[in-house]
């Protein structure tokens, strides 16, 4: 979902995006878009980011059961079995 933003950039910057938006024929929100996806799949780890935005929050105490679920287990118990790619 595309959603309308107002932000402050230094002017520079701001006339690289022009340029950008120029070059690549998109718009500056889609140079912004691809910059942005590009830099977290360099520089982090991008799943990180989409949990992080995507998976609804827990209250304070289903969290609490959560933690108190993940500290109980045991090394064995932490052992990859199966890894799927999402």
């Amino acid at each position: 979902m595309r959603k309308k933003h107002t932000v402050t950039l230094d002017t520079t910057i701001w006339a690289i995006l022009g340029e950008l938006k120029r070059i690549k024929n998109k718009s500056t929100g889609e140079v912004i878009e691809e910059v942005v996806e590009k830099f977290i799949d360099t520089e982090y780890n991008p799943l990180y980011f989409y949990l992080k935005v995507k998976v609804p929050k827990v209250s304070d105490s289903e969290n609490k059961k959560l933690e108190k679920i993940l500290d109980s287990l045991t090394d064995d118990e932490w052992t990859v079995t199966e890894a799927y790619e999402l």
